[in-house]
């Protein structure tokens, strides 16, 4: 293999690596928090109104104290050069609350709709570059109905082909080249029902 190849190979593996490691400290923070409360996650009290102050109060209750955390950021100074902001694909702002984790993880929490459904954008190495998706920021779910899991990427549940093709949410070059503002959301589910490996066929590396 030549060097160039095996740069981007070990960029792979390292992006796959870190990724799972944020699927597997969001899902365990969750856990320990079943834990602590007696109460499993599907029967939480979920935020009525997700853009209200119960939204942040929520997360401070049910996954910080279960998270190595350096940092939050609930103002207007999450934007500052401290609180690195997470764009979306057209450079568009994407975070109501920031955490920023000890290994430099940030994590951007964002109402997605209804009350109980949250978007999670995680920037799996921060500040460091690229700043795209499906490349350092990855999107999860976290769903307040009783579906027996509290985490989850988004994409979960469609066909390995609708994960590649959806025409706003695909994860595949021909979608990125689109620059729809959301295109790329489905990357994590992709990556993880491939073993945590990144795919060879059409991702958008």
């Amino acid at each position: 293999m030549t060097m160039p190849s095996l740069i981007t190979k070990y960029q792979k593996n390292v992006t796959a690596e870190r990724l799972k490691k944020v699927y597997s400290v969001l899902s365990n923070a969750a856990k320990r928090s079943e834990v602590e409360t007696g109460e499993e996650a599907k029967y939480w009290q979920y935020p009525p109104n997700s853009y209200d102050l119960d939204f942040i109060q929520f997360f401070q209750k049910h996954y910080i104290p279960y998270l190595n955390v350096a940092s939050e950021c609930i103002s207007s100074n999450c934007f500052s050069k401290e609180h690195y902001s997470i764009h979306n694909n057209n450079g568009g702002f994407l975070a109501n609350y920031i955490v920023k984790l000890n290994d430099g993880t940030l994590l951007s929490f964002l109402p997605s709709g209804g009350a109980g459904y949250i978007w999670v954008y995680a920037d799996i190495n921060g500040k460091k570059g690229p700043n795209k998706e499906g490349r350092d920021i990855f999107v999860l779910d976290i769903i307040g109905s009783k579906i027996g899991k509290p985490v989850r990427f988004y994409g979960e549940g469609l066909s390995d082909s609708a994960l590649k093709t959806h025409q706003a949410y695909g994860c595949s070059k021909a979608i990125m080249e689109k620059g729809d503002i959301y295109a790329g959301h489905f990357c994590g589910e992709r990556i993880m029902r491939n073993g945590w490996k990144i795919p060879d066929d059409d991702y958008p590396w």
